[in-house]
Protein backbone atom coordinates (compact mmCIF):
# COMPACT_ATOMS: atom_id res chain seq x y z
CA UNK A 1 0.00 0.00 0.00
CA UNK A 2 2.49 2.30 1.05
CA UNK A 3 4.43 2.00 -2.76
CA UNK A 4 1.03 2.84 -4.39
CA UNK A 5 0.90 5.75 -2.13
CA UNK A 6 4.20 6.77 -3.42
CA UNK A 7 4.47 6.03 -6.87
CA UNK A 8 0.94 8.11 -7.40
CA UNK A 9 2.06 11.05 -5.34
CA UNK A 10 5.32 10.78 -7.86
CA UNK A 11 2.97 10.58 -10.82
CA UNK A 12 0.55 13.52 -9.50
CA UNK A 13 3.85 15.58 -9.08
CA UNK A 14 5.57 14.64 -12.42
CA UNK A 15 2.39 15.57 -14.62
CA UNK A 16 1.62 18.58 -12.49
CA UNK A 17 5.30 19.78 -13.36
CA UNK A 18 4.09 19.67 -17.12
CA UNK A 19 2.93 22.66 -18.63
CA UNK A 20 0.86 23.52 -21.66
CA UNK A 21 2.10 25.87 -24.60
CA UNK A 22 -0.24 27.82 -27.05
CA UNK A 23 0.40 30.91 -29.12
CA UNK A 24 -2.17 32.78 -31.18
CA UNK A 25 -1.18 35.61 -34.00
CA UNK A 26 -4.52 36.90 -34.79
CA UNK A 27 -5.16 39.81 -37.90
CA UNK A 28 -8.79 39.67 -37.78
CA UNK A 29 -10.47 39.54 -34.61
CA UNK A 30 -13.73 37.56 -36.15
CA UNK A 31 -11.21 35.15 -37.18
CA UNK A 32 -10.83 33.39 -33.42
CA UNK A 33 -14.88 32.90 -34.24
CA UNK A 34 -13.83 30.39 -36.97
CA UNK A 35 -13.22 27.14 -37.55
CA UNK A 36 -9.99 26.70 -38.68
CA UNK A 37 -9.06 26.21 -42.81
CA UNK A 38 -5.87 23.74 -42.22
CA UNK A 39 -4.57 21.71 -39.32
CA UNK A 40 -0.73 20.47 -39.32
CA UNK A 41 1.25 18.75 -36.88
CA UNK A 42 4.50 20.07 -36.32
CA UNK A 43 7.36 17.19 -34.93
CA UNK A 44 9.28 17.93 -31.40
CA UNK A 45 11.22 16.08 -29.28
CA UNK A 46 12.37 16.00 -25.25
CA UNK A 47 9.37 18.11 -24.07
CA UNK A 48 9.08 20.37 -27.13
CA UNK A 49 12.77 21.61 -26.51
CA UNK A 50 14.46 19.76 -29.45
CA UNK A 51 12.92 20.59 -33.24
CA UNK A 52 11.93 23.69 -34.56
CA UNK A 53 8.90 24.49 -38.17
CA UNK A 54 8.61 27.19 -39.75
CA UNK A 55 5.45 27.31 -41.41
CA UNK A 56 4.14 29.46 -44.52
CA UNK A 57 0.46 30.15 -43.52
CA UNK A 58 0.39 31.73 -47.20
CA UNK A 59 0.34 28.73 -49.18
CA UNK A 60 -3.06 27.69 -47.29
CA UNK A 61 -5.11 30.51 -47.98
CA UNK A 62 -5.91 31.61 -51.27
CA UNK A 63 -6.68 35.28 -49.40
CA UNK A 64 -5.13 36.80 -46.42
CA UNK A 65 -4.35 34.59 -43.70
CA UNK A 66 -6.25 35.83 -40.54
CA UNK A 67 -4.44 34.09 -37.54
CA UNK A 68 -2.44 31.41 -36.88
CA UNK A 69 -2.40 29.25 -33.72
CA UNK A 70 -0.04 26.75 -32.45
CA UNK A 71 -1.11 24.22 -29.23
CA UNK A 72 -1.68 21.03 -28.32
CA UNK A 73 -4.84 18.54 -28.04
CA UNK A 74 -5.74 15.74 -26.68
CA UNK A 75 -3.74 13.12 -29.35
CA UNK A 76 -0.46 15.49 -29.26
CA UNK A 77 -1.00 15.19 -25.29
CA UNK A 78 -1.74 11.58 -25.53
CA UNK A 79 1.46 11.44 -27.48
CA UNK A 80 4.06 13.08 -25.06
CA UNK A 81 2.37 11.15 -21.93
CA UNK A 82 2.63 7.86 -24.06
CA UNK A 83 6.12 8.48 -24.96
CA UNK A 84 7.46 9.96 -21.87
CA UNK A 85 8.22 13.27 -23.24
CA UNK A 86 10.45 11.81 -26.24
CA UNK A 87 7.90 13.01 -29.00
CA UNK A 88 5.77 15.90 -28.07
CA UNK A 89 4.13 17.41 -31.42
CA UNK A 90 2.42 20.52 -31.82
CA UNK A 91 -0.62 20.94 -33.64
CA UNK A 92 -0.43 24.55 -36.32
CA UNK A 93 -3.97 25.85 -36.93
CA UNK A 94 -4.42 28.18 -39.83
CA UNK A 95 -7.41 30.26 -40.42
CA UNK A 96 -8.03 32.04 -43.47
CA UNK A 97 -9.59 35.64 -44.24
CA UNK A 98 -13.04 35.63 -46.14
CA UNK A 99 -11.61 38.87 -48.17
CA UNK A 100 -9.15 37.94 -50.93
CA UNK A 101 -5.50 38.59 -51.37
CA UNK A 102 -4.19 41.77 -52.00
CA UNK A 103 -1.47 41.86 -55.08
CA UNK A 104 0.57 44.75 -55.81
CA UNK A 105 -1.36 45.49 -58.46
CA UNK A 106 -4.41 45.86 -56.59
CA UNK A 107 -2.54 47.88 -53.65
CA UNK A 108 -1.67 50.67 -56.10
CA UNK A 109 -4.22 53.42 -57.12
Amino acid sequence: MNTIVKTAALLIAALSSTGCYKATFVAEPEAAKREPTHEEWNHHYVFGTVGEAEIDAQRYCSGEVAAVRTGGNAGTTTLGIVTLGIYTPRKVYVTCSDSPRLTARSEVK
